[in-house]
């Protein structure tokens, strides 16, 4: 099975998808299309894999390059690994979309009790939700398909084989 850099190097070559889509979206709806982007580049740290109970290689990441930020929301991921824990790999934590709304709920139900006026923007918080769903969709399928999906880090491309 691939381990969080796998993920992480899988996640960066995703950009190739995500920016250009944030790009044509981002002509009918700016707001959607930067919220995209955004939600995107969360899944540099918050990925499906917050359902294992242990530090994660994006938990590390998160902590390291947000500081104090990175200290509250790997609170909140170790909360989330908690419950979660015994559904590692499973549709209800990995599937796309689906685990995307749990974990994104999982960070804004505190910020919308601190700052309530910050989840007004339902055009903002789907993009961000289509954003971060893209960046799991790519996990999923790695996690789903690993056996037959390498990524070459010499050339880094995605070959399949066996």
């Amino acid at each position: 099975m691939p381990n969080g850099e796998v993920h992480h190097t899988l996640w960066k070559a995703g950009w190739a998808v995500s920016f250009p889509a944030a790009l044509y979206s981002v002509s009918f709806s700016p707001e959607f299309g930067l919220s995209l982007l955004v939600g995107y580049g969360l899944g540099r740290w918050i990925d499906p894999d917050w359902d294992i109970a242990g530090t994660t290689a994006a938990e590390g990441r998160m902590m390291n390059e947000l500081k104090i930020t990175g200290y509250v929301l790997y609170g909140i991921s170790s909360i989330y690994g908690a419950i979660f824990r015994r559904f590692h790999r499973k549709w209800i934590t990995h599937f796309p979309g689906v685990c995307t709304v749990i974990r994104l709920a999982f960070i804004l139900l505190p910020i919308g009790v601190l700052w309530p006026g910050l989840l007004d923007y339902p055009v903002v918080l789907i993009g961000v939700w289509f954003g971060l769903s893209i960046a799991d969709a790519l996990h999923y399928l790695i996690d789903k398909f690993g056996g037959k999906i390498k990524y070459n880090f010499t050339k880094r491309i995605i070959v399949t084989g066996k």
